[in-house]
């Protein structure tokens, strides 16, 4: 027989609800998921697939770890690569993000206490620093592709400030040669650099630049130039600006295999919301909306290094699988047709497509903490790799978000996540007035 259980309902004040959800519990066992990658030297056709982790019992360390999918299909075994006083975390332009990268089976990543740049070759090897110990460079946003010996990255220099030679550290766009480890300057002279991408035969260089004061969201431009075989140095002659400047913002350069360059931008085209495009690669503009809609935004503000939101299949020119409308889909970019791949979860960044025709994402839902997905588009499979927290159990005293948007007093609108008071065991008392907390980022 059905059991009635009597609870006592308390009357009080917002504010002083007693909730059974401690803080630290929730801490203590919540790791933050940083980002996920495959190997670029082989596109994740090994099965293998890295990310790395904050582990708040490590004193908020960040761990790279690793999974073998193809040995590993329905038991994801963790290998742990970076140790003890290791802290995989980069502080370029602060906010950092991304910290490391996966080429040939060797990691290399930024250490948060020296900041420089590691490269480790197998997951029991002792990592090597290979940036100059007192050079005060910070590393970021890495890439390469198979063709190549050389990752391209974001380097940022603080010893300039230092020495008095500058006011504010430079950034530039380096080469670091991943056999003698030589770094080569490709790109001077902006404020800013971001998403230094390689195009798949590694003739090409794309990237995002910018200069003071605008921030990643708002005035950033799209350069691109052909770059020697060995990473050396670009060919200045081939230097050209494909998107961008004042008014328009940028974001997310990604090379198709076939070497067409597509990007996310806000320009008046897409009714200033963020929509994906295939360059015009003379430069002169003409660009084509491969996606957007007016109201629905593609790509999210830049605050961290390397959130896709879009990623292109490796061993098919036309796919692209693209966070959209809150679920992830894949893109037709001939056709323009959508489909959406089933997950369960409404929000997914860090988008790798796998060469083993996987995709990799880290989601999240509106009451599931995120989680690293493995999905197969083929057969709709998904499959969990690594989930930052054990699911909820109950929600009686989780305050789920709802969607407002209310008018400014200049007359414009505003949008906000409203979170209701929610402990069950507590009520509202009448006639008391309330008052909300309210944070602006």
């Amino acid at each position: 027989p059905d059991v009635m259980l009597s609870v006592k309902v308390t009357a009080a004040p917002y504010g002083s609800w007693h909730s059974p959800v401690a803080a630290t519990d929730v801490a203590k066992e919540t790791i933050r998921l940083d980002v996920v990658r495959v190997d670029a030297a082989t596109l994740g056709k090994d099965g293998l697939v890295y990310w790395s982790e904050l582990r708040p019992w490590e004193a908020g360390s960040i761990r790279v770890c690793s999974t073998d999918t193809a040995k590993n299909e329905n038991d994801s075994d963790t290998t742990q690569w970076t140790k003890g006083d290791y802290n995989v975390r980069t502080s370029v332009h602060e906010y950092g993000g991304a910290g490391f990268f996966v080429h040939a089976g060797t990691i290399f990543f930024s250490n948060f206490d020296d900041q420089q740049l590691y490269k480790q070759t197998a997951p029991d090897a002792e990592p090597i620093p290979i940036s100059p110990p007192d050079s005060k460079w910070r590393f970021a946003d890495y890439h390469s592709v198979p063709a190549r010996r050389f990752i391209v990255t974001v380097r940022e220099d603080h010893g300039v400030v230092l020495t008095g030679k500058a006011t504010e550290p430079e950034n530039t766009v380096v080469s670091v040669n991943t056999d003698s480890n030589e770094q080569s300057v490709l790109v001077r002279g902006s404020d800013f650099y971001q998403w230094p991408r390689l195009s798949y035969d590694g003739k090409r260089l794309a990237w995002i630049q910018w200069k003071h004061p605008n921030m990643p969201w708002d005035d950033t431009e799209l350069w691109m130039a052909q770059i020697f075989e060995d990473g050396t140095s670009i060919i200045e002659s081939s230097l050209v600006k494909i998107a961008g400047g004042e008014g328009v913002n940028v974001i997310q350069p990604c090379w198709s295999p076939d070497g067409d360059l597509f990007f996310i931008s806000d320009s008046a085209a897409s009714d200033s919301y963020w929509s994906l495009y295939r360059a015009d690669m003379s430069g002169l503009g003409g660009h084509c909306k491969v996606l957007g809609e007016h109201g629905h935004e593609i790509g999210s503000p830049p605050w961290f290094f390397n959130e896709a939101a879009y990623a292109f299949n490796p061993e098919n020119s036309k796919e692209i699988a693209v966070a959209f409308k809150q679920n992830l889909q894949l893109l037709n970019t001939d056709t323009g047709k959508l489909t959406v791949i089933p997950t369960n979860f409404c929000g997914h960044s860090f988008i790798v497509f796998s060469a083993d025709g996987h995709i990799l994402t880290i989601s999240y839902g509106v009451t599931d903490f995120p989680c690293i997905l493995r999905i197969n588009p083929a057969t709709g499979k998904v499959d969990e790799i690594c989930r930052s927290s054990k699911p909820i159990s109950s929600l009686d005293n989780i305050s789920i978000a709802e969607e407002i948007t209310f008018e400014t007093t200049d007359g414009d609108h505003a949008h906000a996540f409203y979170y209701k008071p929610t402990v069950w065991v507590y009520t509202l008392c009448i006639g008391v007035t309330t008052t909300d907390v309210v944070l602006v980022e």
